[in-house]
């Protein structure tokens, strides 16, 4: 009947998105390959995209955009025919089968860990992956955010692999040596192991920080390690104790990175007072422990709790988006100058310095994008000053970024970036307003 015809072709349907979709996310398994640089059967998944749309939707504008070889169909013709393609990608996906879930799980998700490991596998197992994927994945990355962005949820869920098989020329990476299914799965085994490892806190360091410290800035470390607890087969383990332990690893990676920019923006500056105190030189003693590859590689997740521990009481347990501020400090060299050349960092110069801006607030009304300006200055101003003051302490440093709120990443990082932007602006405007009149003020910024 009909019905039963119905039925049948949507569990068929159904069956050729799971071996062939990898969710809304990326819309194809091919994609999902070719983007980790495997050599895929063109032909086979161009067949599955049209079974698909003659099971859906045999009348709709989708089939009538089809080959006319491929719109007089037999309903039964076409379903057998489907189930035979169905079979075809179960047997070429086989070597990867065991790990297409997970492939699919930390894909959808962005796992930086994951991405991490595969990445790191793949160079071991495979040449080809090392030799000419890098560029590959930047460019396949590239696209990927541009599909997705094209697909919204009006679309057809069956037409949804509708224009993923044909990409680009330039980006076919039919030009590339590319790895066998069989290479890639062996990549995704390896990659799910180091996730175990992680999960059965048999990890060492090494294990984690193969994620390596420019990628992992600004990750949420909290977030990215509930998407690996949350993957269905590992949710036989203890979230929370791993979650404190690994967390604690990931947390020393951040901190690497993090009590670098620090030491580095102290010395930089020449910020004496700081560099003298004995809990920054305490820091950089455990910023030497934590480039010391040889001790840190084979750290348990105890020793590494310790350490975290460590580093926690010596930073005053300030939050790591505040310590976030001394990199954007570090990138204000014109304006951490400016501040200090005026000496507005004093009592007396954070006195003059509002007085300019009041000055320069009258003068500038009306104008939208300099008033704009204006307010950033004075937020960016109050997260820098601290730095520019010769006379302050690494300790009394910490507790000022620590206890106000204004430190607060959300609060600095679009000023910091608006005042960089225009510091050639404000350094003209303040000119003019020192020792000027109102009058002399108004002529010369109008």
């Amino acid at each position: 009947t009909v019905a039963e015809f119905e039925t049948t072709a949507m569990k068929l349907t159904s069956y050729l998105l799971y071996h062939a979709g990898g969710g809304c996310k990326w819309g194809h398994i091919k994609d999902l390959l070719v983007y980790w640089g495997v050599t895929v059967d063109k032909a086979l998944f161009h067949s599955v995209d049209n079974c698909l749309s003659l099971i859906s939707c045999p009348k709709t504008d989708v089939a009538k955009q089809l080959p006319p070889s491929l719109l007089s169909f037999n309903p039964i013709v076409s379903l057998l025919k489907s189930r035979d393609i169905h079979d075809q990608v179960v047997t070429w996906l086989f070597p990867i089968m065991a790990n297409k879930d997970l492939l699919y799980y930390f894909s959808a998700h962005d796992s930086i860990l994951f991405q991490a490991y595969l990445e790191t596998e793949l160079t071991q197992v495979s040449t080809t992956f090392s030799r000419h994927s890098a560029p590959l994945l930047t460019k396949m990355a590239a696209r990927r955010g541009s599909t997705v962005q094209q697909r919204t949820m009006q679309t057809s869920v069956f037409g949804l692999f509708q224009d993923a098989v044909d990409s680009d020329e330039e980006d076919d990476p039919s030009s590339h040596e590319t790895m066998s299914l069989q290479d890639f799965n062996r990549g995704l085994q390896r990659a799910r192991q180091s996730l175990e490892r992680l999960l059965n806190l048999t990890a060492v360091f090494r294990d984690v920080s193969v994620i390596g410290q420019d990628r992992f800035k600004g990750v949420d470390v909290k977030a990215e390690f509930t998407t690996v607890v949350q993957y269905p087969e590992f949710d036989r383990y203890d979230v929370e104790s791993v979650r404190r332990a690994i967390g604690d690893m990931l947390a020393l990676v951040q901190y690497s990175s993090v009590i670098q920019t620090i030491v580095s923006m102290c010395q930089q500056y020449k910020m004496t007072k700081c560099l003298m105190d004995d809990r920054f030189m305490q820091l950089q003693e455990r910023l030497n422990e934590l480039q010391n590859s040889s001790h840190m590689d084979n750290l348990t997740t105890g020793e590494s709790s310790q350490l975290k521990g460590a580093l926690d009481q010596l930073l005053f347990h300030t939050p790591v988006d505040k310590l976030h501020l001394f990199d954007a400090v570090q990138q204000s060299e014109e304006f951490f100058a400016f501040i200090q050349e005026n000496k507005f960092y004093s009592p007396e110069g954070k006195g003059s310095f509002f007085q300019q801006i009041g000055l320069i607030t009258n003068q500038l009304q009306d104008q939208e994008y300099n008033e704009t300006v204006l307010s950033h200055l004075r937020v960016a101003f109050q997260c820098v000053v601290p730095f520019t003051d010769p006379s302050v302490s690494f300790v009394d440093l910490l507790r000022k970024l620590k206890g106000d709120e204004v430190f607060s990443l959300v609060n600095w990082i679009h000023p910091i970036h608006t005042v960089s932007s225009n510091i050639t602006t404000i350094k003209m405007w303040f000119s003019k307003a020192e020792g000027d009149t109102i009058e002399n003020v108004t002529r010369d910024l109008e």
